[in-house]
């Protein structure tokens, strides 16, 4: 499946640039997740404590990393075969916050504009 960081008008990508402010081997074991995702797709649906579907957003998605007790996320969806990755973050409750996934659907509506 191809991956592609959600861009800012501006050209930024918050998730690319969350991924390289977060210490160096954290970093590369995110990229790895990355990568491995973009290899399997959504058949990791079916792997469990990898990629679930949000709950009460049926065009959301998280792919969930842990790595030495920090649980980072990244959500994201799919749109024509090309998971768009929106939004990344530290978890630090069994929830999604909400604040959370207003960004990443405001950020969906963004590409199909």
């Amino acid at each position: 499946m191809d991956v592609a960081y959600w861009q800012t008008e501006s050209r930024r990508m918050p998730v690319y640039d969350f991924i390289k402010r977060q210490p160096n081997e954290a970093a590369q074991r995110i990229m790895k997740n990355v990568e491995h995702f973009a290899e399997q797709g959504l058949g990791l649906l079916t792997s469990p404590g990898k990629v679930k579907a949000l709950s009460g957003y049926p065009d959301l998605y998280e792919l969930k990393i842990d790595f030495r007790g920090v649980f980072y996320r990244i959500i994201f969806c799919v749109t024509r075969g090309i998971a768009h990755l929106l939004l990344a973050f530290k978890k630090k409750s069994n929830h999604t916050p909400l604040q959370y996934i207003k960004t990443a659907l405001a950020r969906q509506r963004l590409l199909s504009i």
